[in-house]
C-alpha cells in the first residue's frame, strides 16, 4: 500500500461522498455538503481539503478550515478497509504542515464522544481534550 496525499478538487466530489457513506458518516447533500457548497469551500480554503489515495481510490479525507487564528480539522473519514494503517495520522500531519505554512499555530478538532479511535488518535498527537466548553450552533435556512 502506497498512500499519496493531495489537495482535493471538485472532480473528487463523488468519491468524497462515497467515502463518507462507506465510513458511516452523515452528510447533507442539499446543504453544506452539496456539490455547489463544496465547490465554494474549496475556493475559500485552497489546499486545505486533503485526500489520501491508494492508487486512484480515495481512502481518506480531512477538510481544513482557518477561522483567522485556529486551523480546524473537519469531516475526517478513513475507508473502513484502510483503517488502523496510519492514514488519519498522515492526513493530520500534512494538514498541520499546511496550517503552519499559513502562519496558523493552533489546531482544533471537534470529535464526537463515542468516537473513541479518533479521540485516542488526537490525544496521541498531543491534542488536549477540553471538557469545559459547550459546543453550540445555529443553522439558518
Amino acid at each position: 500500500m502506497k498512500i499519496r496525499i493531495r489537495g482535493l478538487r471538485i472532480g473528487d466530489y463523488d468519491d468524497i461522498i462515497a467515502l463518507w457513506k462507506r465510513g458511516g458518516m452523515a452528510y447533507e447533500p442539499r446543504g453544506r455538503e452539496s456539490r455547489a457548497a463544496i465547490s465554494r469551500q474549496l475556493k475559500l480554503n485552497p489546499g486545505l481539503y486533503l485526500g489520501a489515495f491508494d492508487g486512484r481510490r480515495l481512502v481518506g479525507v480531512v477538510l481544513g478550515t482557518i477561522d483567522g487564528r485556529r486551523g480546524w480539522l473537519n469531516r475526517a473519514c478513513i475507508d473502513p478497509a484502510h483503517r488502523r494503517k496510519g492514514i488519519a495520522r498522515m492526513l493530520i500531519v500534512e494538514m498541520e504542515r499546511r496550517f503552519l505554512k499559513k502562519g496558523i499555530r493552533l489546531f482544533a478538532a471537534l470529535v464526537e464522544e463515542e468516537n473513541k479511535p479518533s479521540l485516542a488518535l488526537c490525544e496521541s498527537m498531543s491534542y488536549v481534550r477540553r471538557d469545559d466548553i459547550v459546543y453550540m450552533r445555529k443553522e439558518v435556512g
